[in-house]
């Protein structure tokens, strides 16, 4: 640990302050600064204190643990960067590339903390291979690969390898040996170990070096091994070489002998050894000649350099690899120092210059920067996924990168590697053949640029609900039929058809219908507040008070930023919300631009769109057009504004480019959205009161809420429309938490959950077990309350529950308790910036209500607050508000009667949350029995709130502890933060999986498929499987033909990628970022990606596009939006 380092700058008379480093191995720094050093020069002085302590250079990328300011970089000060007194960041260090040798060259990525990421497909396949033993090895500690295999020299000194048998790749014969090995070397086809007391084991092809018994005796305190293509040379403690493999590199040579240094070429047959007195002496294929009064000796992969006493050098082998120097010989006459990639080399000469010479795309070329590169003080190397380039360090402390015609200055190296860029070489080795940059442009602070995240919207009432894209220039957006259902479903109610049962298609702009309530958003930024919020959060011990402050911090942010001018657009046009990333750590503002004009333009009926109905809900194989076309809508002026006919499309910055031949098996896919909320790092107290308390209280009452829409939905079409929503919402949540209790036993998640916390409570300490005990307390709370919450939630209307409870509840908080508060310490949902999307989400329940169902619910609810004995004095008071002990039979008309029922305007209730509101009109709703009734629970309702809100507090604080300790002591994982709503990607393959034993499922369905279901279905005669499985009768009777080519019409896709719910109506993209299908689902063993992403049992389901194509198209006829989609 280092304590009070003091910047490389003059300082004097200015007041200085501390930043806190947190090092990847759990231990911490202390570095002095002054206002004004840079953010570059903190940088410096974390390598250098690291250098000091572990020795050995090494490049730290960005020294903080939150995003700067889109506005920051390396040159500002850390003053501009916002840091302050005892801030604490953490470090990232750049990960090393190690690349194979032969002509098709591949490579593997090592990260700091010890993980080893190898791309998928790995190097080299031939049916003799063995795999690597997995797509991310954790504790390695160095890498060496020839040109088809890989050696992996694990922390505890064993060494792991694949590859190609009898090359390298299989160690079995010598892994007895292979133990306390401290360094691996390579030829083109074996590897040779370094052990700790100083033997050698060698393995692969024999005459390359796989074997060295014949000089076993002679291979004794042995300190480094140096590989070439053919044959090893082992330097021994005495200054004698050591060597083996082909004829021509074993050999014995007096002169070997006081050597200090070995160097070896990957590509060629040859050594070149430097002696303490300066001779350097060569063997192999470039011959044997000794060389006087070197310096410094380096090699490409195929030619040597050598820095003589008089600042002259000296080449010799491959030109194209820098042995070839006259073109620059000229410049080589005060040579100071050299280095090489693995085909160039370059000089730092004496007057701070830099001369390059070898292949150009390895750095041989330095012509694009060689006016910048003056005052030189440095020249290293490094290497990316692209190969390695040079990096030349100057006198003010600035680097520049350079490989041929690409180069980058020491701010563009840190921008490069930011949180998005570092999942590129992943990206890369799954398959993406599209930059990161490409992907996400909402952390760009500039205009300019299109991403792909600039073609997803979030999109549904008030803006959410499910994802949707952009396919083409005229706003179309494409999203899921189920996402869509909610629009389409009060179009319905609203005019005179049932549009719900037999779909729409629009063959205009000017056919197309409106979708009520419904708003796309789409994300513009994000900046990281994260400061912000923990400045104010401060050290409040208080859980409930430090709830709050976190509450009103995030609503202040979002404010401003929504009133912000600078933004350029109005007030009423964006949307601005502050996210918790990580429990009390990190905090991202997201601003949204708002489209409220959103309409209808494609959508397939119920018996395609919702083919298989909850039966066939989150079970594979699927055959559903789960996919909409909507249209955004804007002004004349380009401004967001409410439905007019004057309307005109919006133009998109950028749309997703549609590909019509769709994606194979084993093809790579990505994905973007908006997944809702994930558990991914909760403990088992956490996991076993979802399992035993708050999941099957759900599925309860979720069935119990499902068995009086089922009662009350026959009554009539209309009220099987306004019902429809719940229903649909209520059977998806009903089913995946059934599915959740079941994946979660059958992988034995708590099991796991509670070996990893004893693990930690191993490597951690004390400190862990009390933070784990303490949150399992606070589970046991909630556990002892849930049946007082339970019975709460009901009577505030929750969960697809009464309506009128709902309005009450909501009309009495704001008018009573929140609106008398200043706006800023108001709960947020009662503020004014949320109260207009609070009024259309009451306006939109009142309008849904089917009065027999509706006084059912009140019945329901009022039936467990009176089973609920804590609350037995609470239903008393309740009960005289619906009229006493006769309160049951006099509900209906209780309910019709409800000056309630008149708000079904969203404009009624926005006049009523306005400052001024109708005193008269609030004065009349107070004496409602439903508002009365929110009255009579308000005290115990805001107790169990606050007393929740508390422990939730505390319960985050002690999340945020864990996590911190999990990033010390883990084994490379990476810690990502739960999803929240906010854009986020995953990729993955189009692939199958192993159902069940002996069932086996492929990853792509087709229309033949959906035939034999529905046939089965008819056959059947059972009128619920008939309602599911039934398909257009013009459709069936078009399967049925022998000869149909629709059969063969693709209709859906499994793939693995990592979706939960708040990712239905993700584009799915192909490598290049086109479009080829839209996801809609999880199968039955995903559901348990809430808490866990399994490689075997996750997959994700999405509609084929050429589906989607076919149908609009070729069986709706409506060419036009085919073109539409197609041209973009």
């Amino acid at each position: 640990m280092a304590a009070g380092r003091q910047m490389p700058r003059d300082t004097e008379g200015a007041t200085s302050f501390r930043i806190r480093i947190n090092l990847l191995s759990g231990s911490q720094m202390v570095i002095q600064v002054v206002p004004d050093t840079s953010i570059e020069s903190l940088r410096v002085a974390v390598e250098n204190a690291l250098e000091e302590i572990h020795g050995g250079g090494r490049q730290i990328i960005f020294p903080f643990v939150r995003f700067l300011p889109p506005d920051v970089n390396l040159t500002s000060t850390v003053v501009q960067a916002g840091l302050t007194d005892d801030d604490v960041l953490a470090v990232i260090q750049k990960p090393r590339i190690f690349w194979s040798s032969g002509i098709k060259r591949w490579h593997v990525q090592l990260r700091a903390d010890g993980v080893l990421e190898i791309p998928q497909p790995w190097g080299l396949r031939a049916p003799s291979a063995i795999a690597p033993p997995a797509r991310f090895l954790m504790k390695v500690k160095d890498v060496v690969l020839n040109s088809s295999s890989c050696a992996a020299l694990m922390e505890d000194g064993s060494v792991t390898t694949w590859g190609l048998t009898g090359q390298g790749g299989d160690s079995e014969e010598v892994q007895y040996l292979l133990h306390d090995v401290t360094s691996l070397a390579a030829s083109d086809c074996a590897f040779a170990a370094l052990r700790m007391d100083g033997s050698a084991v060698a393995w692969g092809d024999p005459v390359l070096g796989g074997s060295c018994e014949h000089v076993d005796d002679e291979l004794v305190e042995v300190t480094g091994i140096q590989g070439c293509s053919e044959g090893f040379a082992a330097l021994r403690l005495d200054g004698s070489v050591v060597t083996w493999g082909h004829p021509v590199i074993d050999v014995r040579n007096p002169e070997l002998r006081n050597i200090k240094a070995i160097k070896g070429l990957r590509l060629e047959a040859a050594f070149a050894a430097l002696r303490a007195d300066g001779v350097v002496i060569t063997w192999g294929v470039y011959g044997q000649f000794l060389l006087r009064g070197v310096l410094q000796l380096e090699a490409t992969e195929s030619a040597f350099a050598a820095v003589l006493n008089n600042g002259s050098v000296r080449v010799w082998g491959d030109p194209d690899f820098g042995g070839d120097a006259a073109a620059v010989q000229h410049n080589l006459q005060d040579v100071l120092q050299i280095a090489a990639t693995f085909a160039a080399f370059a000089a730092r000469n004496k007057d701070g210059t830099v001369t390059s010479w070898g292949l150009p795309s390895a750095g041989g070329d330095q012509g694009a920067v060689w006016d910048r590169l003056v005052d030189v003080e440095d020249i290293t190397t490094d290497s990316d996924s692209f190969g390695s380039f040079f990096v030349a360090t100057l006198v003010n402390g600035e680097q520049i990168g350079f490989r041929g015609e690409m180069w980058c200055t020491t701010v563009e190296l840190w921008e490069m590697w930011n949180s998005r860029k570092s999942l590129e070489p992943m990206l890369q080795k799954m398959g993406l053949k599209v930059a990161a940059d490409a992907i996400d442009g909402t952390s760009k602070s500039e205009e300019g640029g299109r991403h792909f995240s600039d073609a997803l919207v979030s999109v549904g009432a008030a803006g959410r609900g499910g994802t949707g894209s952009f396919v083409s220039s005229n706003g179309l957006i494409l999203t899921n039929w189920h996402v869509a259902y909610d629009a389409v479903r009060q179009a319905s109610l609203q005019g005179s058809h049932d549009y719900v049962r037999d779909g729409f298609v629009s063959k205009s702009l000017e056919g197309e219908l409106r979708g009520p309530n419904y708003e796309v958003w789409i994300t513009k930024s994000c900046k990281d507040v994260s400061q912000e919020v923990n400045k104010v959060i401060g050290s409040e011990q208080d859980p409930l008070k430090r709830a709050n402050r976190v509450r009103d911090v995030m609503q202040e942010i979002a404010q401003a930023a929504q009133e912000d001018p600078s933004t350029g657009a109005s007030s009423g046009g964006k949307r601005c919300d502050v996210q918790e990333m990580l429990p009390n750590e990190s905090y991202v503002l997201f601003t949204y631009e708002r489209i409220k004009d959103v309409r209808i333009v494609y959508v397939p009926p119920k018996s395609l769109g919702n083919f298989g109905g909850d039966t066939d809900n989150f079970e594979w194989p699927r055959h559903t057009a789960d996919f909409t076309l909507l249209r955004a809508y804007v002004g004349p002026d380009g401004q967001a504004a409410d439905y007019s006919a004057d309307n005109v499309p919006y133009q998109p910055k950028s749309f997703l480019k549609v590909q019509e031949q769709g994606a194979a098996e084993g093809d790579f896919v990505f994905l973007l959205g908006f997944p809702g909320q994930t558990m991914r790092y909760a403990p088992t107290s956490r996991l076993r009161y979802s399992d035993e308390v708050a999941v099957p209280n759900m599925v309860s009452d979720f069935a119990r809420k499902l068995q009086l829409i089922a009662q009350y939905e026959k009554d009539s079409e209309e009220a099987a429309l306004k019902l429809g929503t719940s229903k649909k919402g209520l059977a998806n949540e009903h089913k995946r938490s059934q599915g959740k209790l079941v994946m979660m036993r059958k992988l034995g998640l708590m099991r796991e959950r509670s070996e990893e916390e004893r693990a930690l409570c191993d490597k951690a300490g004390p400190e862990t077990r009390e933070a784990l005990d303490r949150l399992a307390q606070i589970y046991d709370e909630f556990r002892a309350m849930a049946g007082v919450s339970q019975a709460l939630e009901a009577c505030r209307g929750i969960y697809g529950g009464s309506a009128l409870l709902a309005v009450g509840h909501s009309l009495h908080e704001y008018l009573k308790v929140e609106r008398p508060k200043p706006d800023g310490e108001r709960e947020s949902t009662y503020r004014q910036r949320n109260l207009p999307f609070l009024a259309q989400r009451l306006a939109k329940r009142l309008g849904e209500i089917h009065p027999p169902h509706e006084v059912a619910l009140i019945k329901d609810a009022l039936a467990t607050l009176e089973k609920t004995p804590e609350l037995k004095d609470v239903f008393a008071k309740v009960r005289e508000d619906f009229g006493g002990e006769s309160y049951l039979s006099k509900m209906a008309p209780t309910a019709a009667s409800s000056k309630l029922q008149l708000l079904g305007d969203p404009e009624l209730l926005k006049a009523i949350f306005a400052e001024d509101g109708d005193k008269d009109r609030e004065t009349s709703l107070l004496h409602d029995p439903f508002l009365k009734c929110g009255g009579s629970l308000w005290e115990t309702y805001a107790g169990n709130r606050d007393r929740s809100k508390a422990l939730f507090s505390e319960r985050d604080a002690l999340f945020a502890k864990l996590l911190e300790l999990q990033r010390k002591h883990s084994d490379g994982e990476v810690m990502y933060p739960d999803c929240n709503g906010s854009l986020r990607l995953s990729a993955g393959f189009v692939e199958g999986y192993e159902a069940a034993d002996a069932v086996v499922c492929k990853p792509q369905t087709t229309l033949a498929g959906l035939h034999d279901k529905a046939v089965e279905a008819k056959l059947s005669m059972d009128e619920g499987r008939m309602a599911e499985f039934s398909c257009p009768d013009r459709l069936y009777d078009m399967l049925s033909s022998p000869d149909s080519k629709a059969k063969a019409v693709p209709v859906c896709l499994l793939y693995s990628t990592d979706t939960v719910g708040g990712n239905s109506g993700s584009p799915v993209m192909n490598a290049q970022g086109e479009l080829v299908g839209i996801n809609f689902d999880r199968q039955r063993q995903g559901l348990m990606n809430e808490f866990k992403w399994s490689k075997d049992y996750s997959r994700s389901m999405g509609v084929d596009v050429r589906y989607m194509l076919w149908l609009v198209g070729e069986y709706d006829g409506a060419s036009t939006l085919v073109k539409e989609m197609l041209a973009g």
